[in-house]
């Protein structure tokens, strides 16, 4: 009986929190990082810095970009990202807003069915629930972000690893999400210290190719305003950024921030070097430290915890990850440390069974008889 109220009353709240997400996400009218990535593509047409904030635009433009309070944020993603945002400059807004929305919409849906077919004990009306409440997804589609097209491709890298299938194209899957949103490099860097090579090779050649095209079409000063903008950037503060980092700086610590995220990046290539897990556990583990550790780890950046989270059979401690990933960003000002938490949380899921792997494989290889080492190696 505690188990049908619990279903009922979770599919219930799944299902509000889901109306009030959507509601609050697609109801308003102005573009949010949308807009600052028209505005990108604008200052790069007219021959301004990219990465810089150009209030005279806005004003030429009419955007509505949904700031009373401040100007736009300035774009941070790195410099090939010009060139789509340059398409974006001259065409209508809201209807290429409206296009992004729609292909976000079906990637994260194929991506759901593709997690449901990986999985099948997770397929329940309840996960279902979850997934379509999910806050990274809403989160998106409210800042006009490309993080479910990122999930979408970080995704087909993680199940061509999982099915032991094209390490190849797993590796250029992870390359153009390198390239994209370089936070994510350390997954090829941990996928070699495992001594998986292939695609860790050719995740680094992949990005090393994307990134050289702005270097070499706009001269490396392109990478110094990136740079630039990404180092005098002043809103890691804000409550949307779950990373150490971000909890630290609203903490008014942020120097200790990054020495955690430090230790914690170390910590994870020490245990990718010594132990050498699998493509799946080194992968696993690489998304969390990012996750945690990245400097701007905002909402959107959640969806690549979901694989992590879904290959696993919930328990408590699953569940309470999983209730984190539905909590909107505008509910609380508190959603930064709710979301660090769940990581924190799936980090320690993570590393508890590193640890059960490596104390079943020292358990095992002391009974292995001298007789059956010398007819293995013979």
């Amino acid at each position: 009986m505690r188990g049908v109220f619990f279903k009922v009353f979770a599919g219930v709240a799944l299902c509000l929190i889901t109306a009030v997400t959507a509601y609050s996400s697609l109801s308003g009218a102005g573009l949010y990082d949308y807009g600052s990535f028209i505005l990108a593509g604008q200052a790069s047409e007219k021959g301004l810095d990219p990465y810089g904030v150009h209030e005279g635009l806005v004003e030429e433009s009419g955007l509505n970009l949904g700031f009373d309070d401040r100007p736009y944020s300035p774009n941070l993603n790195p410099p090939v990202s010009i060139y789509p945002f340059r398409l974006l400059a001259g065409a209508d807004p809201d209807v290429t807003r409206f296009g992004l929305r729609a292909v976000s919409a079906v990637v994260y849906v194929a991506a759901c069915l593709a997690l449901m077919r990986a999985y099948p004990w997770q397929r329940r009306p309840l996960a279902v629930l979850w997934l379509i409440a999910g806050a990274g997804f809403w989160y998106t589609l409210w800042m006009g972000q490309i993080y479910v097209l990122l999930f979408g491709v970080g995704l087909g890298a993680w199940l061509l690893l999982e099915k032991g299938q094209n390490p190849v194209l797993a590796g250029v899957l992870i390359g153009v999400t390198v390239a994209v949103k370089p936070n994510f490099a350390l997954w090829p860097l941990m996928l070699l210290l495992a001594g998986h090579g292939r695609p860790a090779l050719w995740a680094g050649i992949t990005a090393l190719l994307i990134s050289a095209v702005p270097f070499v079409i706009e001269g490396p000063s392109i990478y110094g305003q990136w740079l630039d903008a990404a180092r005098h950037y002043s809103r890691g503060a804000i409550a949307a950024n779950g990373s150490l980092v971000g909890s630290a700086a609203r903490l008014g610590f942020e120097p200790a921030g990054y020495a955690l995220a430090g230790l914690l990046t170390l910590a994870g290539a020490v245990y990718a070097w010594r132990l050498r897990p699998g493509p799946m556990e080194a992968s696993a583990a690489t998304l969390i430290v990012t996750l945690l550790a990245g400097p701007l780890t905002w909402l959107g950046y959640t969806l690549f915890a979901l694989p992590v989270l879904m290959s696993r059979r919930w328990r408590g401690w699953e569940l309470a990850v999983g209730a984190t990933l539905v909590v909107p960003a505008g509910l609380t000002a508190a959603a930064g440390e709710v979301h660090l938490a769940g990581m924190l949380v799936l980090g320690g899921l993570v590393a508890g069974d590193a640890v059960r792997s490596r104390r079943t494989e020292s358990e095992v290889e002391p009974s292995r008889s001298p007789a059956l080492t010398v007819r293995e190696a013979a």
